[in-house]
């Protein structure tokens, strides 16, 4: 899904190749990976004890929690014992941005002038919420959220303008952007509401600049997560941070109660898989005119390859360094 050779895609409407069902792991996988401490309890250096499915989301058969090194995927009896995904208090609530309030700014907006709302507040059964992931862009020695040209904010208007044509005319589309929401901003060094922000979001983006778009091709019938070459999809997969977003959004339970209105690979995502689709748009995606790529889902030996403790943490001077020694979330300074 999302991959093409010499002569790319000129639409993503069908779902792709075959992609199993949240349900349905493969049996090697479940019994190469037992948990290490009780499902109560978790001892993963990124995880806190937030990071665990409520039995409420009860659309999939498959719940994650972390073990002791990896990443383990447990069945619907076992999760019977986890923690509930935890809310925030009241004064820290997940906001987003409308994305209409986004395309009128031009840029991606400050936090003070992006005109948030809580989510509480959204009908729900008319809206998509697009969790953006990504890593910040380097201006010099500085970390921005984009650059001096704009061109991750002109990617996710890109992308999102090509994924609402796959809801109904009458959906509004809103963004959670991480710097923006004042959640993280006040409570930097802590991840205890991460579940509880993307499993309120239905789709996961990464926008990926590119200046060296041309100078690579897609593998016809490889693995999008080692040929699609662009520097900042390596980067992004050498974080714990973004490692761990895209491991929540792919396993973590979602439902969307208008989830059969969709149409093409969206529907096919909350649907029929009844997960969370992470789509990709790069600068090669928009120059070709490309529709974006949806992933394949983070699951089985994939998921074990990009475990999250295993990714690395910035240090100060730029660099980056094993998780362990880094007592926050911030991988994107």
């Amino acid at each position: 899904m999302g991959c093409g050779g010499s002569k790319e895609r000129e639409s993503d409407t069908s779902p792709g190749p075959p992609l199993e069902p949240a349900g349905k792991l493969k049996e090697s996988t479940a019994k190469s990976r037992q948990p290490k401490a009780s499902a109560s309890k978790i001892d993963s250096p990124i995880a806190s004890s937030s990071f665990q499915s409520s039995s409420s989301f009860n659309t999939s058969d498959t719940f994650v929690s972390f073990g002791e090194e990896m990443p383990v995927i447990i069945n619907r009896d076992e999760s019977k014992q986890l923690a509930p995904i935890t809310a925030p208090p009241p004064d820290l609530d997940m906001k987003v941005v409308p994305f209409d309030t986004f395309k009128s700014f031009g840029r991606i907006p400050s936090l003070d002038e992006s005109k948030q709302i809580e989510i509480g507040k959204l009908d729900m059964l008319n809206s998509l919420i697009i969790f953006v992931t990504n890593i910040w862009m380097k201006e010099g020695d500085i970390s921005m959220a984009d650059n001096a040209e704009n061109d991750k904010y002109k990617l996710i208007l890109g992308a999102v303008e090509k994924v609402s044509v796959l809801v109904p005319g009458d959906f509004q589309i809103f963004l959670w952007l991480d710097y923006q929401d004042d959640t993280v901003r006040r409570r930097r060094g802590e991840m205890e509401y991460l579940d509880y922000f993307i499993s309120n979001c239905h789709a996961m983006l990464t926008p990926l600049p590119d200046a060296s778009y041309d100078s690579w091709k897609l593998v016809s019938g490889g693995n999008i997560y080692d040929d699609y070459k662009a520097e900042a999809w390596r980067e992004y997969w050498l974080r714990a941070w973004c490692r761990l977003e895209a491991f929540l959004g792919s396993n973590l339970p979602v439902r969307h109660p208008a989830a059969g209105r969709m149409t093409g690979t969206l529907r096919h995502f909350l649907n029929h898989l009844q997960r969370r689709p992470h789509i990709i748009y790069g600068t090669r995606e928009a120059a070709k005119s490309l529709p974006v790529r949806f992933l394949p889902p983070l699951q089985n030996t994939r998921l074990l390859e990009l475990a999250p403790e295993e990714g690395e943490m910035p240090k100060g001077d730029g660099g980056l360094s094993p998780l362990e020694h880094s007592p926050g979330p911030n991988c994107r300074s």
